[in-house]
């Protein structure tokens, strides 16, 4: 999913409020080294009380405390550039009558995309719809969904990965998330390319 250019909704900015919004920077440092970069989600009692007291529209902060915690999706974005070759991994694993492949991968200068299908029973298909996928690899490799698309118990995605992956992943462990948005469950799939 490629990331629409932010433009700000307006040019007007008042100057005298420059200090206090970069205050506003510094507590949201501050709170990422308190949490060890792990805040969860305020409680939303606490949240009804400061929108209370400091006068903010709960749905307002509801929305900034969730901007904070999905942080990870605001990394600067990598497009793959000068693609070198596409390769064939063919590794798949049955867990929770699904069927996860990673078909392939294509190979760039800066990243590779990794493409995975899933197969499953589509009865049932209303509760695949509220999952939000996700790879991880190491802590080395940032993943982000590129696309995806599906239909009755079947849904492929393309992850880009950065930096690019050797070509030869033999070996490599690939962990497969999905976080029901609903429930707030995680299902993880270990899979070795």
């Amino acid at each position: 999913m490629r990331r629409m250019k932010f433009t700000p909704p307006t040019n007007d900015y008042n100057e005298e409020i420059k200090n206090i919004d970069e205050q506003i920077c510094e507590l949201i440092d501050r709170r990422k080294k308190v949490s060890d970069n792990n805040p969860g989600f305020p409680k939303m009692e606490y949240i009804c009380n400061w929108a209370e007291k400091y006068n903010i529209y709960e749905d307002l902060l509801s929305s900034i405390f969730s901007m904070l915690y999905h942080e990870n999706e605001y990394i600067p974005i990598v497009e793959p550039e000068e693609f070198r070759k596409n390769i064939s991994i063919l590794r798949s694993i049955e867990k929770d009558n699904k069927i996860l492949s990673v078909t392939s991968m294509q190979q760039y200068n800066n990243a590779s995309i990794i493409n995975i299908s899933i197969e499953w029973n589509s009865e049932g298909e209303e509760d695949y719809l509220n999952m939000h996928p996700e790879i991880y690899i190491s802590e080395k490799y940032i993943c982000r969904m590129d696309s995806g698309s599906g239909g009755d118990g079947h849904k492929y995605y393309r992850f880009i990965v950065t930096p690019a992956l050797p070509d030869d992943v033999s070996g490599i462990n690939l962990i497969y998330k999905e976080k029901n948005l609903e429930t707030k469950e995680d299902s993880n799939i270990l899979i070795e390319l």
